[in-house]
This record gives C-alpha cells, structure tokens and sequence, in this order.
C-alpha cells in the first residue's frame, strides 16, 4: 500500500467513526436525571418526625367465625306457603322466617279431636260400668289407666297433643336477633326436613380464628389487643382482643388463637379472609410512616425539607407495625419530612407543600 492510499484510507476511517458517533443517543446519568427532576416543582405532604410509643406486630392470616348462630330446620312436612326473608336480611328474634300451608295440618286436628271426642265416651263408659264417677277424683290410678287403654282414649290424646305441636312448628321463626344466610327454600315446594331451611348468624358478635407459630407463644397473651384487616377492604382495621390460646401445638408447628371482634362500624361476613396484627409494646421510638421510607440504590431514604427544597437522607430502619417504621440513624426528631409524594422525589428538588400532617 502506498502513501496515498494510507492517507486515504485513514480519512475515510475518521470520517466513519464520527458520522457512527453523532448518530448515537448519549445516555443520561443519574445525576442527569436527579438535576431534571429537581428543576421541577413537586406537590408533597410533609410532618414533623416525632418519637412515639412503638408497637411492633405480629402478622398472621386468619378466618373470621360467628361466636353466635343456628342451622334453622323444618321440623314438620308440608307445602311451602310462604317465605318472609331473603339472604343478608336483619331479623329479630321470633320474627317469622318461613311457613308451611297448614290446611292438611288442620283437618288431621279436627279427624283425630273427633276420634279422641268417641274414645272419651268409651272411657266413660268403661268407669261407669265398673261402678266408678267418670268425673270423681277418687278413681284408682290402676283402673283409670286401663279404662284409657281399652276405650283407645290415652292413644287418641297422645295423637292430638303431637297434631297441634306439629301445627305451631308450621312457622319457622329466628332464635335470635341476626342475619339471614344460606336459604334454601320456596314458596309451593315441599320442605326437606334432612337439611337446614337457613342459617341465623349474630353479626354482633363475631370473633377470627388465626394461629401462631410456637416461638411467638411468649409474645401473645389472652386480653392482648389485635388488628383486624379484611382482604376485601385493605386499610380498614377493626380492634379485636385475644380471647382464648388453644393448649395445643399442631403437627406444623401453630396454635390456634381466637380473638373477638370489638368495632361494631365494620361488617365482616362469615367466612371471611383477614390478617391480624397482635400488638407488642416496643418502647419509644422515633419512627416514619411507611409512605416516607423509599429504596435509592437499595437504600432506605428519607426525604427531609429544607427551605422548601428536598433533601435525600439515608437511614438505618428499625422494627415495623402496619403503618410505621422505627428509624435508628438518619434523621432525628423536629426534622420536617416528606410523608406523601417521596416516590419519584429527588435530591434538591424544589417542592411545593400541599399539605401537613400531624401522624
């Protein structure tokens, strides 16, 4: 290769190598992207850190069960006439749920008070022949009962009483104040005595079967309060206090643990999917609400506000309950911190305060 051709090919390189090279999208840096976000302005939520009285949890997943309820079953055959309730309906005790048509009831009464009516005339007779005052109180015991078993009187009153008993079960009525479930019945179908017409369940008194595992027994003790969160709403609590720790360690390692529920505003249905947080005093402590701790670089950060500008704090985390953190190192109590709007935030960001809170 000669000199010309060197020199040529040399050009033509650099001219390659720069057109590849203003064609490529230079990535931004991190403090690329931390310089843009803080040049805009960021509407937050801010509070004032404080120390605090500390409960740590203990989380487990539980069912909720009612301390109080009845299978309601017809007790009586028949054709359903009527059905007063649906599923979900409040009722109050001895409130009529469901009837049977009492029409055959009725003249089965009336064919056997006839029959009994007969039999009475017999027994009389009876007495009377063996010299004794149907109406007198001093007839012997002995004779009495064999004058009722040959005239058929004793059977005939026997079959009366169980035709009238069958006629007031002919109404189902509730046992108690609570809510209808499980129905199964309509009007002008036969009624199956083999299987529950409803269940009644007291919705006031309502308790959640959850376990433990054996290292956490010294931690719990009957009359500790408890959290109570159902899946279907997150966020909503309803206090609840441990009633009883059954003595028993299961094959897994658990324990069952029953708690009552004590807040009447919440509605939770048997059944029920919920977590529970046993609470355990854990001292003083400064601590965060869980929304004001965010992961940078796989650090927890919190935000403090200094003269309206955001400033990232790294901090060491402590112990947690459901709604706050323990922070040992990194900030302090008195700093005004981002509680809401910390997700995205960056370090010097310019913030607009929206609103303050006291947690």
């Amino acid at each position: 290769m000669n000199i010309s051709t060197t020199v040529k090919f040399a050009i033509t390189s650099l001219v390659v190598i720069n057109i590849t090279a203003c064609g490529e999208n230079p990535q931004p840096t991190e403090n690329d992207a931390n310089q843009e976000l803080a040049e805009e302005q960021r509407k937050v939520t801010v509070s004032v850190v404080k120390e605090m009285d500390f409960d740590e949890n203990i989380v487990s997943n539980g069912k909720v069960k009612p301390m109080r309820y009845a299978d309601i079953y017809w007790e009586t055959s028949g054709e359903i006439a009527e059905v007063r309730v649906k599923n979900g309906d409040h009722i109050g005790s001895g409130a009529l749920i469901a009837r049977i048509d009492t029409f055959e009831l009725s003249r089965n009464i009336l064919s056997i008070k006839t029959d009994m009516e007969k039999s009475l005339l017999s027994f009389n007779d009876i007495l009377i022949g063996q010299g004794y005052d149907p109406n007198s109180n001093d007839i012997p015991k002995n004779q009495k009962d064999i004058a009722e078993i040959k005239s058929g009187y004793r059977q005939a009153k026997i079959q009366y009483e169980l035709q009238l008993q069958k006629l007031k079960k002919a109404s189902v009525k509730a046992p108690f104040d609570g809510v209808v479930a499980n129905l199964d019945a309509q009007a002008n179908n036969r009624t199956n005595t083999s299987k529950p017409l409803c269940r009644v369940i007291d919705m006031n008194n309502m308790t959640v079967e959850f376990t433990i595992i054996e290292s956490e027994l010294p931690q719990v003790s009957k009359g500790a309060s408890v959290r109570i969160e159902a899946y279907s709403a997150p966020g909503q609590y309803a206090q609840g206090t441990i009633t009883d720790i059954n003595p028993v360690v299961e094959t897994n390692g658990t324990i069952v643990v029953h708690a009552n529920i004590n807040s009447k505003e919440a509605t939770f249905f048997e059944g029920m999917n919920v977590r529970v947080w046993i609470n355990k005093n854990a001292g003083r402590h400064i601590a965060v609400p869980k929304g004001a701790v965010v992961m940078r670089s796989g650090k927890s950060v919190v935000f403090s506000v200094e003269n309206g500008i955001a400033k990232w704090n790294y901090v060491e985390t402590g112990v947690e309950n459901a709604e706050f953190i323990a922070i040992k190192e990194g900030i302090k109590a008195g700093d005004t911190i981002v509680v809401d709007g910390a997700t995205d935030l960056a370090h010097n960001a310019s913030l607009i305060i929206s609103k303050t809170t006291d947690y």
